[in-house]
């Protein structure tokens, strides 16, 4: 017998990352989002999959990118773009 789709479906989050990249610089103004963000794997699991979707990137025809350690394509330019590669660097070096 087959389950109900309640059972066998995990929820889905619409994050969008607002104005520059929400919320991992710091600003005053997302700390309810970070806090958000920290707690939501305790009240619904770790989830098993995590899809990106972006606006700023073109193709032809509709294009994947995966893999176990996906590097982050800058797009934007500005200010944060510091911080942005140094939390790159951190992120490779805890994922290497």
């Amino acid at each position: 017998m087959a389950s109900p789709a309640s059972e066998t479906l995990s929820p889905v989050l619409y994050l969008p990352h607002g104005g520059g990249p929400l919320p991992i610089l710091g600003d005053k103004a997302h700390e309810k989002m970070v806090s958000f963000l920290k707690e939501i794997t305790s009240r619904l699991g770790t989830p098993s999959a995590i899809l990106f979707i972006s606006a700023h990137w073109e193709e032809e025809i509709a294009t994947i990118t995966s893999g176990s350690h996906p590097r982050i394509i800058y797009d934007y330019y500005g200010g944060f773009l510091l911080k942005l590669i140094k939390l790159n660097m951190l992120h490779l070096a805890i994922h290497s």
